[in-house]
């Protein structure tokens, strides 16, 4: 989870490419990019992260101000992971544009895939 350079194994989008700059562990105040690609269209994306607890969460920053953020809690002997996407602080007419190409929507989708790809990967059978 806090390997921006395995973010591209778990990302149920399709759109985190496999190359990425940072440090392997990122930690709050860290910035690291990763390579994207979305609507055919390939482009770097610089992050930082704004909330870091070993093992537990991790959430960064967009230049656009909306933030992606993973919590992993033990529960007994499951785990529950929770990715979420938080558009409060998004500039508004970037929420517009965003809205309009309908990532608000496939956000929900891709999430879930992410979360399924992420049980896959790390989560024995």
């Amino acid at each position: 989870m806090s390997n921006p350079h395995r973010h591209h194994e778990f990302d149920g989008s399709g759109s985190v490419q496999s190359q990425a700059i940072g440090p392997e562990e990122l930690r709050r105040g860290d910035r690291f990019s990763v390579h994207m690609r979305r609507f055919g269209i390939p482009y770097r994306l610089p992050l930082r992260v704004t909330r870091s607890e070993h093992q537990r969460v991790l959430e960064w920053k967009q230049p656009t101000g909306h933030r992606w953020r993973w919590e992993i809690e033990p529960d007994g002997e499951d785990v529950i992971v929770t990715e979420a996407f938080d558009a409060a602080k998004q500039l508004p007419p970037v929420r517009a544009g965003l809205k309009a190409a309908g990532v608000f929507q496939d956000n929900a989708a891709n999430i879930r895939a992410s979360l399924i790809r992420m049980r896959g990967l790390f989560l024995s059978p």
